[in-house]
């Protein structure tokens, strides 16, 4: 096969890889007509000779009646092609196998003709001149579409070779065509099928989303903390809690201290081996004797440790250097006895409170002058066991009128 000769060949296949790269060639449902079912097709058929020299082109129709199912198909194809002066009417069977499932709409072909030469420009010689044809190629459909039915596009590129019966003599006859021939055969048109493509569902009236509340976590005691990190889950309602469902820690009492000037003796915070010094409770001097502002100090202590039920205390008397040792000792136990039992007939349980005198033994400042002297002279409270946190009062002792 020469140059000139391939050249319709090499334009038909591009023509149909074209086709075959169109949007329209993918996979589709194998059920639809074009695909499933009977059909017909309405072809424009052009011949062009491979051997020109012996052969001119030829232009016609071809008629095919067939069925396909998926990925093949057979078809009867009555035919009609004119050459120059030479018509011949015939017809073949054709095979078309669809290999690709991704591109169901592109095929290969094979096929027979017998061919009947009709019609000759002399009156003169044998009308018997018969061929017989066998071509294969290439062919794609291209789907189109009105409303529910479908068709497509066929088009085909085949080459073929064939064989004519005998060879004529006669020379008003314009048909030089050697006993054997090749040919390129272009076929396009329509391909119909036989029925349609079923009705598509109506589509769904749009829906609203539902809105789904969101979760609310449960929360058994109404504190305000979800029962998932809610450390005390059976909180009183309406108490006051923090983030873990509890209720926040007492603040801290304040640090254990003597009273100033002005201030009321307090015992919160304090605790065992803790000390207090009561400023302001006085005595007549060298007496046992509280003064008046003494008693209303004392009445104080008294309120602080029945409130603070759990506190015992030990009550120490102390006196400045002045005297003698005997005197200052004799007269500490006194004012600390003094004080103790102010306190008892003030509600405060005997049992909880110890008096001991110290005398000059544990001065806390120098005994040089009045400054000295005064600091010196003192009664204090230790805590001997308990704290400063609140209890339940204790009952005033029945006979504490009686002191």
């Amino acid at each position: 096969m020469n140059s000139t000769s391939r050249k319709p060949m090499n334009l038909a296949a591009l023509a149909l890889l074209s086709f075959a790269g169109s949007p329209a060639f993918a996979d589709a449902p194998s059920t639809t007509p074009l695909r499933q079912g009977p059909y017909i097709s309405v072809l424009g058929t052009a011949v062009i000779p491979v051997n020109r020299e012996q052969l001119s082109n030829g232009y016609g129709g071809t008629l095919g009646f067939g069925y396909r199912k998926d990925w093949y198909a057979l078809e009867l194809a009555p035919t009609v092609v004119k050459f120059k002066s030479t018509e011949y009417l015939g017809g073949g069977v054709n095979a078309l196998i669809f290999p690709f499932p991704s591109f169901p709409y592109v095929y290969g072909v094979a096929g027979i003709q017998a061919l009947q030469y009709v019609k000759f420009p002399t009156t003169s010689g044998n009308r018997d001149f018969n061929t017989l044809n066998a071509d294969g190629g290439l062919g794609a459909l291209v789907p189109l579409r009105v409303g529910q039915y479908q068709f497509a596009i066929r088009g085909e590129a085949r080459y073929r070779y064939g064989k004519r019966e005998r060879e004529y003599n006669d020379q008003d006859v314009d048909l030089s065509a050697p006993l054997r021939y090749r040919q390129v055969v272009l076929h396009l048109g329509l391909q119909f099928p036989l029925g349609f493509l079923p009705n598509e569902p109506a589509a769904a009236a749009p829906t609203e989303p539902q809105v789904v509340p969101p979760e609310v976590p449960a929360d058994s005691d109404g504190d305000g903390v979800i029962d998932a990190t809610d450390q005390c889950p059976d909180s009183p309602p309406g108490s006051v809690v923090d983030a873990t469902g509890c209720p926040p820690p007492p603040p801290p009492p304040p640090p254990c201290k003597t009273a100033g000037p002005g201030e009321k003796v307090s015992l919160a915070g304090c605790g065992t081996g803790d000390s207090i010094v009561l400023r302001g409770v006085n005595f007549d001097t060298n007496k046992a004797t509280l003064t008046v502002n003494a008693k209303t100090l004392l009445d104080d202590v008294a309120s602080e440790l029945i409130q603070y039920s759990s506190i015992t205390v030990e009550v120490g008397g102390h006196t400045d250097a002045r005297g003698s040792d005997a005197a200052n000792q004799k007269l500490s136990e006194r004012r600390a006895a003094a004080v103790m039992n102010y306190l008892v007939s003030k509600g405060v349980a005997a049992e909880r409170l110890t008096s001991v005198g110290y005398g000059e033994s544990q001065p806390i400042a120098d005994n040089d002058g009045e400054a000295g002297w005064e600091l010196n002279r003192r009664v204090a409270l230790k805590i001997v066991s308990g704290t400063g946190t609140v209890s339940s009062p204790e009952p005033a002792a029945a006979d504490a009128g009686a002191r």
